[in-house]
């Protein structure tokens, strides 16, 4: 079977940074894990797809005459023209369109960002090029069957098996949180006593050189299109070889990078879905202690909770930090919590677990 995945990326690394690795190049690990050929070209965020920076505006020149069984494309942050529209129905008979956010939202956040309201309609409009969807909000599934028409399934986080480290202990005894502190995150990075025991560290990559490396690609890559007539495939070859390699290495400094605080924290996001970081936390040999989301009960039947996850109520900074302090104080229960999500990690939330799953589903 040959897949073109074309995978969204961003033209810098402070962008790129929230945007995890499992969800991106992980996709491309477990197909190949099950035998698929795969050929992954990054569709940059930044760029529309007729810009001449962008590869998707050479692709109907340099994959002239080839045909893929099917197509995945990263939906929601990008503007394709016709012109790509074109190709990409013609490219593969199976069209699968990721939708890697929520795409709609509660009414209160749609008072403090009106974009948000387009969103949905956005995303549905690219979807009507597709075949077929995954979505990471579970509630977006009966959204996309019922406006379209085209079967969709729920594609939980999930982190590729290599990732899953050996047991150890942690360097520091405070929970961590990594993300960014938009809206309501601001309340629980102020609130004094959960301070004591929650840090937001600055990222783990940010000590090396791999965040240099991966700007000065993007602005190679993107001169070097802006000048250039690319004739065969071995310059996509050349950059997304390097782009993997860079990718790959900031995710397995970040993995670690999780292992050496107590616990990881999931604050109240916009998206109403688990991120990368909870089972990319687990692989680490973290418990994970995250908000409780309402109206999701397949996110929330993911991991079991009290055993594999801790979870609090949003609105309850004392909660959260009540739930630190009883991984503090229980060893038993904190030991119990990293191996039962290791195990469940392994079993049911790998990239090769998971794109058997989907590769599965499209087959039948």
């Amino acid at each position: 079977m040959r897949i073109l995945l074309l995978m969204m990326d961003f033209s810098n690394w402070e962008q790129a940074r929230p945007w995890s690795y499992s969800p991106q190049f992980g996709v491309e690990e477990g197909l190949l894990a099950h035998g698929v050929q795969v050929a992954t070209i990054p569709a940059i965020r930044n760029f529309p797809s007729a810009d001449r920076r962008s590869w998707l505006a050479h692709l109907p020149r340099l994959l002239q005459g080839e045909r893929f069984d099917q197509v995945w494309l990263w939906l929601g942050h990008q503007e394709f023209d016709e012109r790509f529209w074109g190709w990409f129905r013609e490219v593969a008979p199976v069209r699968v369109g990721f939708v890697v956010e929520s795409l709609t939202y509660d009414e209160k956040l749609y008072e403090i960002d009106p974009r948000l309201k387009t969103r949905a309609g956005f995303v549905l409009s690219q979807l009507q090029h597709c075949t077929h969807s995954l979505v990471v909000d579970e509630a977006d599934e009966p959204l996309v069957q019922s406006n379209l028409k085209i079967p969709a399934i729920f594609w939980p986080g999930a982190v590729p098996q290599r990732s899953i480290l050996p047991p150890s202990d942690p360097k520091f005894q405070r929970a961590s949180f990594f993300g960014v502190p938009y809206l309501w995150r601001e309340l629980y990075l102020r609130h004094q006593p959960l301070m004591q025991e929650m840090v937001a560290p600055p990222p783990p990559e940010s000590s090396t050189e791999l965040p240099r490396r991966f700007d000065q690609l993007q602005v190679s890559q993107a001169t070097f299109l802006a000048h250039s007539v690319p004739t065969d495939g071995h310059y996509i070859k050349f950059f997304t070889d390097q782009h993997r390699a860079i990718r790959r290495g900031i995710h397995d400094i970040w993995v670690k990078g999780l292992s050496e605080y107590l616990a990881t924290v999931n604050l109240p996001s916009m998206g109403k879905h688990l991120g990368a970081r909870i089972t990319e936390s687990m692989a680490a040999g973290r418990p994970v202690i995250s908000w409780r989301i309402p109206g999701r009960p397949k996110t929330m039947a993911l991991f079991e909770e009290g055993k594999e996850i801790l979870l609090y109520d949003p609105t309850k900074p004392e909660e959260l930090l009540e739930q630190i302090l009883k991984l503090k104080r229980d060893a038993a229960l904190y030991h119990s919590v990293i191996s039962a999500a290791r195990e469940k990690v392994a079993r049911e939330h790998t990239a090769e677990v998971r794109a058997g799953q989907v590769l599965r589903w499209l087959k039948g």
